[in-house]
């Protein structure tokens, strides 16, 4: 929206809009299913997650998460969460707050997850393929009203166990490369990657 500011007093500001544009919600859209880390990092990962263009952000309790908000502290962990993501959407001119959903334990992530189109872990798993390769073949057959749900495990990565549940849903698993990354940084490098490869569509 523009507006020509017409009046100012020590009250109010009057305006007359100018121009009203309709921006459309992305087409193809990226969950982020983000396992919770410790101390600030989850707000840097909420904050650049919604400067990328997520659709949606779900904390995740992993086996090895550690600082797992419960009661009164998730309530004020979640309304920390909106803050942050309201502040990110506004410093990077996006017009779509992701929903930022409640802590979810690791199942019920993954049953939520299944409803996406493509699933992509970010692993260590040797059994991992390059992203790119992922991507290339994926890009491709990607559509209007497609959703992709992005895994990014805790510190540490997930267990033996969680792979193996991941890995018998169907789920993609995906290396960054060779160097083992932080939390933080793996979900800003794969979802700015998958940003860059649906290009205008996300």
């Amino acid at each position: 929206m523009s507006c020509e500011i017409i009046d100012v007093s020590r009250r109010e500001v009057r305006v007359r809009t100018r121009e009203v544009r309709s921006v459309g919600e992305p087409s193809v859209r990226v969950i982020l299913f983000q396992a919770i880390t410790k101390g600030k990092s989850f707000d840097l990962i909420l904050e650049k997650a919604t400067e990328i263009g997520v659709s949606e952000i779900v904390p995740v309790i992993c086996e090895r998460a550690v600082a797992v908000p419960d009661g009164k502290q998730a309530l004020a962990k979640a309304e920390k969460w909106r803050h942050t993501a309201i502040a990110a959407l506004k410093q990077s001119g996006r017009a779509w707050l992701p929903v930022t959903h409640p802590v979810t334990p690791f199942f019920s992530a993954v049953s939520r997850s299944e409803k996406c189109d493509w699933k992509m872990v970010a692993a260590l798993d040797p059994t991992a393929r390059p992203l790119k390769d992922w991507l290339r073949g994926v890009g491709g057959l990607l559509s209007a009203g497609s959703t992709i749900a992005v895994w990014i495990g805790p510190e540490g990565d997930f267990t033996e166990s969680e792979y193996h549940v991941m890995r018998s849903r169907g789920f993609s698993f995906a290396t960054l490369g060779d160097a083992v990354l932080r939390a933080e940084t793996a979900a800003i490098c794969a979802l700015a990657c998958i940003r860059y490869e649906v290009g205008d569509r996300a």
